[in-house]
């Protein structure tokens, strides 16, 4: 049975409460440094210093490596925030007044008190390069970064001198508006669970790669790219593309899209789009998990026999790199392939969803998009006020008419 849980608890306590090595994939995004005012005396935002703030997500961090599998999944989406900002950046707010106040909020931005920033050790508009920060901390606790996925919400296009996506309006003058976000992908091991097909992009003009059927080791079948640079041994792997579709780059240009509660009084704005938890959760959350074993299901993927076309350099490229009559270079075809099933283990116990973990749940994202995935999710929240959000949002009052997923809210004090 699929199981939505939400907690209503400090995170450290929540988690707590969700046994070891039993969570396949986690995706979540904290409260960002002196950006929102929780209304919690025990939340993680608000701390003093940029350390102390970096100590208390490193702490979330370590517990999270707990919970999570060996072959499971962390994402961990976190944005950065400028010394001094918003609180008044100039000379005139340096000598530690804190009576001003942002124009548009009257008891400081957000509706917390302004913060008296120290700048006897970071100068005013600097960057905190706090993502960078915990990415290293995590590292040192002993994850495996494996990618830096850039969630670009508004891009320049130099082809045509033009933007596209949308971004927070921004009124600097002196840089760059900020417009992406990092979600850090980390492990626990080399090898993990992935279904990368899922997220695959469809190919819809020629290929610009160097190909061919094979490239070949110690130098028997020599690429145009070795001239000049001295490369000569290569492992053996298949150069042709791949008949699902073009591996996912990392970066995603995702619009931001406004989010009303519903709920008066209780808007929450600091909410990433369901397209990126989406793709996070297809490619690496399983569909399903043997109850018994743990091992999670992958995906099979056979030839129909069928050519489809895919495009290529050309003959030109071809015939430099002495390509076989059949390459796709030449023929610009690859055999079509498709998903004929699912890996099965011998347990003979059934399956049972994977499990989506969002320790700073906010207004339920991960566990809206999990539920309708078909996997199972754990969401914990701090503040009463969003998980009444979250309730709302995922549909904790409804009951399915096959009763095919079971709700549960907890308080944990």
């Amino acid at each position: 049975m699929q199981t939505i849980r939400l907690i209503n608890a400090d995170v450290l306590d929540g988690l707590k409460t969700i046994e070891s090595n039993t969570i396949d994939t986690i995706i979540t995004s904290p409260p960002y440094w002196q950006q929102r005012n929780y209304q919690n005396s025990k939340q993680i935002g608000l701390e003093p210093t940029i350390q102390e703030y970096v100590d208390a997500i490193l702490d979330v961090t370590y517990e999270l490596m707990r919970v999570l599998k060996p072959s499971g999944v962390f994402c961990l989406n976190i944005g950065d925030t400028y010394f001094g900002g918003g609180h008044g950046a100039t000379p005139k707010y340096d000598n530690g007044e804190v009576d001003f106040k942002d124009p548009k909020f009257g008891t400081g931005r957000n509706e917390y008190p302004v913060t008296d920033w120290d700048y006897s050790k970071y100068k005013a508009k600097c960057l905190c390069g706090i993502p960078e920060r915990i990415m290293l901390g995590c590292i040192d606790q002993g994850w495996i970064l494996r990618d830096k996925i850039i969630w670009a919400k508004k891009v320049w296009i130099a082809k045509t001198n033009k933007t596209t996506g949308n971004a927070m309006p921004s009124s600097v003058v002196d840089r760059c508006c900020s417009t992406f976000e990092y979600v850090y992908m980390f492990t626990k091991q080399p090898k993990y669970w992935s279904d990368m097909d899922s997220i695959r992009t469809p190919y819809t003009e020629p290929l610009d790669r160097w190909g061919g059927e094979r490239l070949h080791p110690l130098n028997s079948h020599n690429s145009m790219w070795d001239e000049g640079t001295g490369q000569d041994t290569y492992r053996e792997r298949s150069m042709r593309p791949n008949a699902m579709g073009a591996t996912s780059p990392n970066v995603w240009q995702i619009n931001t899209k406004p989010f009303t509660s519903g709920i008066e009084g209780n808007d929450h704005f600091a909410v990433y789009p369901v397209l990126l938890c989406e793709r996070l959760i297809k490619a690496f959350c399983p569909r399903e998990v043997c109850p018994k074993c743990g091992v999670a299901r992958e995906r099979i993927v056979e030839p129909t026999g069928n050519m489809i076309t895919m495009g290529g350099h050309g003959s030109k490229t071809a015939d430099h790199i002495g390509a076989s009559t059949t390459s796709s270079l030449r023929t610009k075809q690859v055999i079509e392939k498709h998903t004929v099933g699912w890996t099965s283990c011998e347990c003979d116990a059934g399956y049972q969803p994977g499990v989506v973990l969002d320790p700073f749940c906010g207004a339920g994202t991960t566990l809206l998009t999990a539920r309708d995935l078909g996997r199972s999710a754990i969401a914990i929240d701090i503040s009463t006020d969003y998980c009444k959000i979250t309730k709302k949002r995922v549909g904790f009052d409804q009951t399915t008419i096959d009763g095919s997923i079971e709700y549960v809210y907890e308080v944990v004090e």
